[in-house]
């Protein structure tokens, strides 16, 4: 894994790198259950390349949140991440949040090309 990071001290910085499996809940029973419904005024999401995942699991509760920030990719680094281009038009088409800050970066392999999005609800 991680051939597409190239920039100095990469082989340093992942030779004690390790996967774990950790339980999860969705963000709807976070929002449904443990905050009863109530709106989400801003949402941070940092899932390593499964952000959009993450946030699609609000489902219906979606509609609760008026603004989410996640860290994307132009390239795929992790089963069932989806690209950042792709994930500006599921946030627009299914769930009506626009980006208002930031954009897509270029891939370069020796540099990393995570980006900060945060997107808006319109609707």
């Amino acid at each position: 894994g991680f051939q597409d990071h190239r920039w100095d001290g990469t082989e340093a910085h992942y030779k004690h790198f390790r996967e774990y499996l950790v339980p999860t809940v969705s963000l709807e029973w976070v929002v449904g259950s443990l905050l009863g419904g109530r709106a989400v005024d801003f949402l941070k999401v940092d899932a390593q390349g499964l952000d959009f995942q993450v946030f699609a699991s609000l489902g219906t509760l979606a509609r609760k949140v008026r603004r989410v920030q996640m860290e994307l990719h132009t390239h795929v680094r992790h089963d069932g991440e989806v690209l950042c281009s792709q994930v500006v038009q599921k946030m627009r088409d299914s769930y009506g949040f626009l980006p208002v800050q930031g954009d897509c970066a270029e891939f370069n392999p020796h540099i990393h090309d995570e980006a900060d999005l945060v997107f808006e609800r319109d609707r």
